[in-house]
């Protein structure tokens, strides 16, 4: 009789699990959606929280990820899992192909700080369609924002022509 009970509560504490755990979002059942950080340069860091959202911040030049990857692109899950970043008020560049490819990404903030978005720096992540930034003399150099919806939508084609 106690063996009954015991198995039928283990069975209904397992039944309760496995209902809460399919109920979750599978991006939250991911390695990605616990909340990371590192450095991307001497003075510049990054945080990735589970609700998507990757921050830039600190003071100074962003590595340059022309031969390798940034640090938030190590794994194909963690890449699909960015949907927003926004750069802080202190970052002065956006390295080439620091957010390429990342294909959930949909919306961007940059301040003024920035004064160069690099090569390819957001190439080829479709869905990028809003970026947020005041107009300044800042550098951008060709392909930064080629392969987006921000491209294909808000730059006019002399702009494209310098990107």
């Amino acid at each position: 009789m106690k063996k009954n009970m015991i198995k039928r509560a283990l069975t209904v504490s397992l039944a309760s699990l496995m209902a809460i755990s399919s109920a979750l979002p599978v991006n939250m059942l991911t390695a990605s959606a616990v909340a990371q950080s590192g450095s991307c340069g001497e003075d510049i860091y990054w945080a990735f929280n589970p609700n998507g959202e990757l921050t830039i911040y600190g003071s100074g030049v962003m590595d340059n990820f022309a031969q390798h990857r940034a640090p938030w692109k190590y794994t194909y899950t963690f890449e699909r899992a960015v949907k927003k970043v926004t750069i802080l008020d202190g970052v002065t560049n956006i390295s080439c192909n620091a957010f390429s490819n990342l294909p959930n990404l949909t919306t961007v903030t940059i301040p003024d700080s920035v004064e160069m978005i690099g090569l390819n720096a957001f190439r080829d992540s479709t869905h990028l369609e809003y970026v947020y930034m005041t107009p300044t003399d800042r550098v951008i150099i060709d392909g930064a924002f080629a392969g987006t919806k921000y491209a294909e939508t808000y730059l006019t084609t002399e702009e494209l022509s310098y990107m």
